[in-house]
């Protein structure tokens, strides 16, 4: 029985030159990509990268406190001193969008929370597990998807996440470089044709 009373549906990134035309209006300004992304999709899980740049705290800024925003951890499995402070002081300063650091591998994730401690939720190991649709899972509250292949497909890996899940705040992230547009409006659809 599924424990997820919420379910948040985002991409890997919004910042995707390819986007420009088909999901962003062709004339927006890319400095307001963040805010109009965050306007219809609550979650993101952003680029190692972005933890240089300058630019995140005004990313972080544009979701509402229902939001949720991953960072993927950077290699190598430790990080550098100003990513470690730069990471906490974000999680200080944005507590309820921040949600975590998504390791690369277990490993990394004990590394992880050996230098961040309580700061931050670090993810991607047995003590939060990550869940997929070819790795089940149990009790993750974080979900990465393929473009999934039609609605049907997409519709099973919702309930088979949602049912694993013991999680009562849950967030999906559909993966790719870029990910499909197409593939976020669907799945954006169909969360509400379920009642999500």
């Amino acid at each position: 029985m599924s424990r997820c009373l919420r379910l948040r549906l985002g991409a890997e990134g919004y910042d995707h030159p390819g986007w420009a035309g088909s999901f962003y209006p062709e004339d927006l300004p890319r400095e307001w990509w963040a805010g109009y992304y965050a306007a219809l999709f609550p979650a993101v899980l952003l680029p190692a990268r972005m933890l240089d740049d300058p630019t995140l705290e005004t990313c972080l800024a544009e979701f509402s406190p229902q939001g949720r925003v991953f960072l993927r951890a950077p290699e190598p499995a430790l990080l550098s001193g100003s990513h470690r402070e730069r990471l906490i002081v974000l999680a200080q300063g944005f507590p309820a969008v921040l949600a975590g650091v998504l390791a690369v591998s277990p490993a990394q994730a004990q590394g992880l929370r050996a230098q961040l401690g309580e700061s931050i939720q670090v993810l991607g190991d047995t003590q939060a597990p990550v869940w997929r649709p070819d790795a089940d899972a149990a009790h993750a509250g974080l979900g990465l998807l393929p473009t999934p292949p039609d609605l049907r497909t997409l519709r099973r890996w919702l309930d088979s996440f949602t049912s694993a899940s013991e999680s009562t705040d849950c967030t999906l992230i559909l993966e790719g470089n870029p990910p499909s547009p197409g593939g976020l409006e669907q799945g954006r659809t169909l969360l509400e044709v379920m009642g999500w």
